[in-house]
């Protein structure tokens, strides 16, 4: 299909490197079944290449051969995968693969068919995600649990649209009265339908056609009952998760990146105030209007950063000057007197700096210092004396832990089971680890330290902190610090609304928009902190020798939309100021980066080939060793292939990001209400009404009038219905026989 001039690809080179011609042959018969589309007799190559090789185990011939095979069975299911999700590919000289990535960005505000035709794509784009965990093993096993419960199944809790709409009719928008529920795997058996909160829940996130992976970390499921309707079916879905890291738009838009101090520092810095109310007014618009242009420069070259309109009103936060309009920042400064002004710019600057050089402190102070040979006032003292030998320390422990690690996995291909010698090896293996981490990042933050003691001295001697802050801004040390915060508030302060949504037939009554104000409820912000409040982070307790419990007070919650383009659920929310005046607001994008488009059997061939071409498993989920095992198994098996795993690593299909702020504390340097917000938000019943009251009623007598709503029922709702014909069949083959009912019993 020819490429049209509009269309923007990343176009990568993938060579084949496989030392045995038959297996680089075969790939190449895969690249030009995948040119021409035939995509089933692709993949019956490659998964002949997958066909076990017979002979002895130890013979070195047939070992190279196993693993020359391998590599050919993982580079073709790479390759399946990347074109089911919408890239291309052909050969070049007969040798060398050519890819170009999909696009899936360009329509305007407005073009709904663009729009749709976008959102089209991306759904193709995943389909075959979506169908590998639909027809997984594990899948088939909860629709069995859920839709033949005891009590009737997932079925006694899907509204059926029909009566929905009757109660609607006679009661009104107070029919739907919503609230929430934890569906953890301890949360127990649902009355209503005799199948478990948890699989409950689990089943009825495959509503949405989009592929989901469970979130490493925390991950809090919670179902939205409707508590107006007999036996309180499920009208939506939430899940409060650990918020991935590194995410730029919502880090600038929380006040966690150089880029936002840098922006604020040059906010701060006012020029010459004249005492003249019209010269000093003038002279604050020339500077803000210069602010802007630079800000708008620095996002264009960036592709991102924070905006003009969020550092004015972070500003206006910083000097204590309330909710203040962008456009009314510069005449609202110019009413103070100068000296007032210039007494609250330095009062923030001051706040700012504290506030980073104490994050680097006490990240300092939370490491263990056993067996790295300094105590914590040496390290504050003279961290430029220090740094090389932990660094030297660091390097040796990842040495003794590789090395441990290694035996470890030896000894257990020799054994079944685990006996003392293998709980050793363990033992020593995770104190090697841990003992590298502590003193590599202590060498890390000493540097940081470093950068930061002017900041420091200015502080404790009473200088111009605004000075210092100025010229350290851009410095490593507070960039550090401000990773070090970031790191901190988003491991239990921050939570990510991983899945939020309406089941039908509440998705006809703008249920989405419903389950997306209920995430900023009190409710939910306590039923986080009830669950987490007294844990002890693992990976921190050992870091610190002591359970280190984190504090669970929300501050903000994040999310990114299911697509780019079209996204209606979010828009306009913002609660009434009644209610705290919480809103969601538009960030920014992500970049479309992950696994997203990589199948669960090219993940397995890819670790069989590490394990295959580097004598043992390197790569665990064992608490830190870093994030996502299967990330990092497709990053090293992308590059032992030869590919070039970042660029592959990019799905390319960005989307919104959004951020609800609860707290303006997640910002170094402000100030704000104590309470937490799981005791001062609002309720998830004041919610509720003002959800009623805003997008219910108006859209009542049209929704009434839809058949949409008459005809939703439970049976469309059957995750058994998008199975395959031969997999339906064999389950009804299997199925025991069904008692009859009452109404079918004479």
């Amino acid at each position: 299909m020819p490429e049209t001039p509009t269309e923007k690809r990343n176009v990568l080179l993938l060579p084949i490197q496989i030392d045995h011609p038959p297996t680089g042959g075969l790939v190449v018969r895969v690249v030009e079944l995948l040119e021409l589309e035939r995509m089933e007799r692709a993949l019956g190559v490659a998964r002949g290449l997958q066909a076990p090789v017979e002979g002895p185990a130890d013979d070195p011939e047939l070992i190279e051969l196993r693993l020359q095979r391998l590599r050919g069975a993982a580079l073709s299911r790479a390759l399946i995968d990347l074109v089911s999700a919408g890239w291309r590919v052909h050969l070049e000289g007969g040798k060398d693969i050519i890819a170009r990535s999909p696009d899936f960005q360009g329509a305007a505000a407005g073009d709904v068919a663009q729009q749709k035709k976008i959102k089209d794509q991306v759904r193709q784009a995943m389909s075959a995600r979506v169908r590998e965990q639909v027809q997984s093993s594990s899948t088939v096993n909860l629709v069995d649990e859920v839709e033949n419960g005891p009590g009737g199944g997932v079925r006694a809790v899907i509204a059926d649209g029909a009566r929905l709409a009757q109660a609607l009719a006679r009661d009104g928008a107070e029919a739907v009265k919503p609230r929430l529920e934890l569906a953890r795997r301890e949360d127990g058996l649902d009355p209503t339908s005799g199948v478990s909160r948890y699989a409950l829940f689990r089943y009825l996130r495959f509503y949405w056609s989009f592929p989901f992976g469970d979130t490493p970390g925390r991950s809090l499921p919670i179902l939205i009952r409707d508590d107006g309707q007999p036996g309180a079916p499920i009208c939506g879905l939430l899940c409060l998760a650990s918020p991935v890291l590194r995410l730029t738009a919502r880090d600038d838009a929380l006040g966690l990146t150089p880029a936002w101090l840098e922006a604020v520092v040059a906010g701060l810095d006012l020029p010459a105030l004249p005492e003249d109310h019209a010269a000093r007014r003038g002279a604050l618009r020339a500077h803000f209007s210069a602010l802007g242009v630079t800000l708008a420069s620095a996002r264009e070259k960036r592709r991102g950063g924070p905006t003009f309109e969020q550092i004015c009103e972070d500003l206006a936060l910083l000097l204590g000057l309330g909710d203040v309009a962008p456009s009314a920042l510069p005449p609202t400064l110019a009413a103070l007197p100068p000296a007032r002004l210039l007494a609250a710019r330095d009062d923030a600057a001051r706040r700012i700096a504290s506030d980073l050089v104490q994050e680097l402190r006490d990240a300092i102070g939370r490491i263990q210092l056993d067996g790295l040979n300094l105590t914590l006032d040496d390290a504050l003292q003279a961290p430029e004396a220090h740094q090389e030998a932990l660094r030297e320390l660091g390097e040796q422990a990842r040495k003794d832990w590789q090395a441990l690690r290694g035996e470890e996995q030896r000894a257990r291909a020799g054994v079944i089971g685990v006996n003392d010698e293998i709980r050793a090896l363990r033992v020593e293996s995770n104190e090697a680890l841990f003992k590298k981490k502590r003193a590599l990042q202590l060498a890390a933050l000493l540097k940081a330290w470093e950068g930061a003691r002017p900041l420091d001295v200015a502080l404790r001697e009473g200088a111009s902190v605004m000075a210092a802050l100025k010229a350290q801004a851009l410095g490593a040390g507070l960039g550090d610090a401000l990773l070090q915060r970031k790191v901190r508030i988003a491991a239990s302060q921050i939570a990510d609304v991983s899945l939020c949504g309406a089941i039908p037939p509440y998705n006809h009554l703008l249920g989405g928009k419903l389950a997306a104000l209920l995430a900023l409820s009190a409710d939910a912000a306590q039923l986080y902190h009830q669950v987490y409040a007294d844990r002890a982070s693992t990976i921190q307790s050992r870091m610190s020798g002591e359970d280190v419990v984190r504090p669970t007070e929300l501050l903000a919650l994040t999310t990114t939309s299911f697509y780019e383009v079209g996204s209606a659920q979010y828009a306009r929310l913002r609660l009434p100021a009644a209610l705290g005046g919480f809103t969601w607001r538009e960030v920014g994008r992500s970049r479309g980066n992950g696994s997203l488009h990589l199948s669960r059997e090219t993940g397995e061939l890819l670790s069989a080939l590490l394990v295959a071409a580097r004598g043992h498993k390197l790569i665990t989920s064992t608490f830190g060793e870093g994030p996502s095992e299967r990330l990092r198994k497709l990053r090293e098996g992308l590059h032992e292939l030869g590919l070039p795993a970042d660029e592959l690593l990019q799905h390319g299909m960005p989307r919104r990001v959004l951020v609800a702020p609860l707290s303006p504390l997640t910002r170094p340097g402000a100030r704000g209400e104590a309470a937490a917000h799981h005791t001062r938000g609002p309720s998830a019943a004041s919610i509720a009404a003002e959800w009623r009251s805003r997008w219910l009623t108006p859209r009542l007598e049209a929704l009434l009038a839809s058949d949409a709503l008459q005809e939703a029922s439970p049976d469309a709702l059957l995750l058994s219905a998008r199975f395959p014909e031969e997999l339906r069949a064999a389950r009804a083959e299997a199925a025991p026989a069904r008692p009859p009912t009452a109404e079918e019993t004479p």
